[in-house]
């Protein structure tokens, strides 16, 4: 062969691998990423440096919905399309995935916003403060139906209960049971209007309730149901008979059981959710108890009246005694610190729960050793004071009621702690380490502050560019460049993050001109 052929074939060889196996490199992306649109893109386009092969295209809004496409055109290295119905404001994650023709895949991810969209606020808006409102006033009275309808189906196992109330406790139970259903459909409801932060008349969309099952209220909610139902067929069986205590006793097992399908009961952990039933299940029997007490105290009754006001004292003091046992563990347990009692929103709240249980509970020991020893004496001017004695307990109880319905949408000092970042310390190798702090790991704003130390002293790497992705629904990889601080750490402000779950994050840090590092975590944004 010639040395002008040799020649002519080496050039092949080093022309021709560059053009055959070099990546498809994205060239732009219609809306830029971070941009905000006055009016929706009536269509989006990414181009490319090469033809490329469409695997998957799809754009989530703030609800985490799979928005429709349509009108689909992958020409001249150009991939356009546009959604089916135009976007209503808000923000929106653009997410791709190609082939090249090295048959390689590249992806990528832009956000924007449509509408001049306001900076997220600190509390919330005066129609989610109404929403808040219903939603705590529509808890109230469901706990209040859930502890009665707890109350009244032990009633008859703990206490002595004359025959002739029987009757009267089966209408307060059926009565309980449907109030029950019928506040836990509304507070489904009530709850998807918080969820996306919307106007109260959102309860009527079908896209607020889909959201609201998503979450861990759904499972509580067809739980609580399926108890409520459960003590309706009690009911309407005769409950002398094994069906009928087995249908009413699994009831009030599901009712209570619901209460640890979500909210506090359910994030404590299976260490602290058994206090958690305990707690609901005395409070439950005394205030039961109470109701049913309000219907023996009539006059002519005295004689049955204080051997049954005997019987519920001695049960109370266990019952007392428990409540707050579990009450000091759940409180010890949801604060850090005895300060967060007066320093922090929930804490105030928790002081009032506990003036209020005082004072009912001072009620009480008047009742048992003042009121129910006079009894004896047939004096009607006792009886007239323990009746309304015994009324004034009740409505202190249902006014405690309505304080841990406020607790149960109350952020505890300790979960804020936990949400409001998360670090973790990652090394790079025998020498480098790094810590990655994110700010507060929920989604919407984020913050991600970086940190490198080399033999455990601070140094400042050439540069650092962040990956984050969440690939098992489909959101590509999003990259920004961190910017060093004044005090040695690479800073990433406003990263929005739409999606919950467990994000994929990689630093890719270059430490010297010779020397590049990329650090893998998963974070999970709540």
């Amino acid at each position: 062969m010639s040395i002008r052929g040799l020649i002519f074939l080496g050039l092949l060889g080093i022309i021709f691998p560059m053009n055959v196996l070099s990546h498809a490199e994205i060239v732009s992306v219609y809306p830029e990423n971070g941009s905000v649109m006055e009016n929706p893109p009536e269509h989006f386009s990414v181009k490319f440096s090469e033809p490329v092969s469409v695997i998957r295209i799809q754009i989530l809004d703030g609800n985490r919905q799979i928005l429709e496409l349509g009108n689909v055109s992958n020409q001249d290295n150009v991939l356009t399309f546009s959604p089916l119905t135009p976007l209503p404001q808000g923000q929106y994650l653009l997410s791709f995935r190609v082939l090249s023709l090295d048959a390689h895949a590249v992806s990528g991810s832009v956000g924007f916003s449509v509408g001049n969209l306001p900076p997220p606020l600190p509390e919330f808006s005066q129609v989610n403060k109404t929403g808040l409102l219903l939603a705590r006033i529509n808890r109230t009275v469901h706990l209040l139906t859930i502890l009665l309808t707890i109350g009244f189906v032990l009633y008859p196992l703990l206490f002595v209960m004359p025959a002739e109330i029987e009757p009267g406790r089966q209408r307060y139970l059926n009565l309980a049971s449907f109030t029950g259903i019928i506040t836990a459909v509304i507070g489904l409801g009530l709850w998807g209007v918080l969820l996306i932060e919307a106007s109260p008349f959102a309860f009527f969309q079908g896209a607020t309730w889909s959201i609201a099952m998503e979450t861990t209220l759904g499972t509580s909610f067809f739980i609580v149901v399926s108890g409520f139902s459960g003590i309706l067929m009690a009911n309407s069986l005769d409950p002398t008979l094994t069906p009928g205590r087995i249908s009413g006793l699994l009831g009030g097992f599901l009712i209570l059981a619901s209460l640890g399908a979500s909210g506090h009961a359910f994030s404590s952990g299976w260490l602290m959710t058994p206090v958690f039933f305990i707690h609901t299940l005395v409070a439950g029997t005394w205030l039961g108890a109470i109701w049913m007490l309000r219907n023996i105290l009539l006059p002519g009754n005295s004689g049955q009246l204080t051997h049954v006001l005997n019987t519920f004292s001695r049960m109370a003091t266990w019952i007392v005694a428990v409540l707050l046992v579990s009450a000091v563990i759940l409180i010890v347990f949801q604060l850090n610190n005895v300060t967060e009692l007066l320093m922090t929103e929930y804490g105030n709240w928790i002081l009032l729960k506990i003036t209020v249980v005082l004072s009912a509970l001072i009620l009480a020991a008047v009742n048992r050793w003042k009121f129910v020893p006079a009894l004896n004496e047939n004096n009607q001017t006792v009886f007239q004071k323990l009746r309304k004695s015994v009324y004034v307990e009740g409505i202190l109880l249902v006014v405690v009621i309505g304080i841990t319905s406020i607790l149960a949408s109350t952020v505890p000092p300790k979960d804020e702690t936990l949400a409001s970042s998360k670090s973790v310390s990652i090394p790079i190798d025998e020498t480098y380490s790094m810590i990655m702090l994110m700010t507060p790991a929920q989604t919407g704003n984020n913050r991600v502050e970086l940190s490198f130390l080399q033999q455990d002293q601070p140094f400042e790497p050439m540069n650092v560019t962040v990956y984050w992705e969440q690939a098992q629904i489909g959101i590509e990889r999003l990259s920004r460049q961190a910017q060093p601080s004044e005090d040695g750490e690479f800073i990433l402000d406003n990263i929005d993050i739409l999606v919950p779950g467990i994000w994929r994050f990689q630093v890719e840090v270059l430490i010297d001109d010779f020397t590049r590092e990329r650090i893998n975590t998963d974070i999970t944004i709540e």
